[in-house]
């Protein structure tokens, strides 16, 4: 199994390690921890519309699961 070579988020990992991208900037970090608090520090206001019906969410996996789970007034 790959490993991080160090321990510095930014820094590439090796091929076949696990990493979390962030959907603002592509950053990758180790963890989703760490991807969390990128995201929370670094985009506080980032906002994904609906592509449907338009209603703000904050991220695009809640933007997502409004769309799946018939939240979303203009659901085919």
């Amino acid at each position: 199994m790959g490993n991080c070579s160090s321990t510095d988020d930014s820094a590439s990992m090796e091929v076949g390690s696990r990493f979390f991208a962030c959907d603002s900037c592509n950053r990758k970090l180790n963890t989703k921890k760490k991807l969390k608090a990128h995201k929370k520090s670094t985009h506080p206001n980032a906002v994904y519309p609906c592509s449907k019906c338009k209603v703000p969410v904050g991220t695009k996996d809640e933007r997502n699961e409004h769309y799946n789970k018939m939240e979303c007034s203009k659901k085919d």
